[in-house]
């Protein structure tokens, strides 16, 4: 059954999710204008040398041959370095996990914004949510610069932390009558409302 408190421990997943959608998105952004700062050389570079390699009075000088191939050699450096900088890999990571949060946050808001009985049943709910949390942490897991998520904890006064590394073994609890469930533990305060605004 839904109650107050398992709503405002989704609606705490939902701004967590929505947090790091901005996050990811801004790091995303970051990687990609970092792109242009080795695409545009890269372009201005290959016009002047396709330009001057039709002039056949410039390309009958043998110095001005070696000048054609030392700008190519650097065209070819430019692409190599921004390869192993991993600025697309990171680029393409960061708005794959943006989308991924985002969707998250829009499954998140459109059950809670439904009547109790027409909602996802909240045991199956939570464990779907939880799965796609730990599957997104695992993925964002050592990628997230720490000034990002600093700026977004300072921004919304949330408390996020860096997505763990799993690095060590982590324990499984099993159910056993005799130890009961943690208790949900909401940081929000309850509004008396038929929705929950996110």
């Amino acid at each position: 059954m839904w109650d107050k408190n398992i709503e405002l421990y989704i609606k705490d997943i939902g701004i967590e999710s929505q947090i790091l959608y901005l996050a990811n998105r801004d790091c995303y952004l970051k990687f990609h204008k970092y792109g242009y700062y080795f695409s545009l050389p890269t372009i201005i570079i290959s016009s002047v040398v396709a330009s001057l390699s039709f002039n056949s009075e410039f390309m009958s000088n043998k110095t001005n041959q070696m000048a054609i191939g030392s700008l190519n050699i650097l065209i070819a450096s430019l692409g190599s370095i921004y390869t192993a900088l991993g600025f697309k890999t990171s680029e393409t990571i960061h708005f794959s996990l943006a989308d991924e949060y985002l969707n998250l946050y829009e499954l998140i808001r459109q059950n809670l914004e439904k009547p109790p009985e027409q909602r996802i049943p909240y045991p199956d709910f939570i464990e779907l949510i939880e799965l796609k949390r730990i599957e997104l942490f695992r993925k964002n897991s050592g990628i997230m610069k720490p000034e990002i998520i600093k700026y977004y904890k300072n921004k919304y006064k949330k408390n996020i932390e860096l997505p763990l590394v799993f690095s060590h073994l982590q324990p499984i609890r099993i159910y056993s009558d005799s130890i009961p469930p943690t208790p949900l533990t909401p940081s929000l305060n309850v509004s008396e409302t038929d929705f929950i605004v996110i």
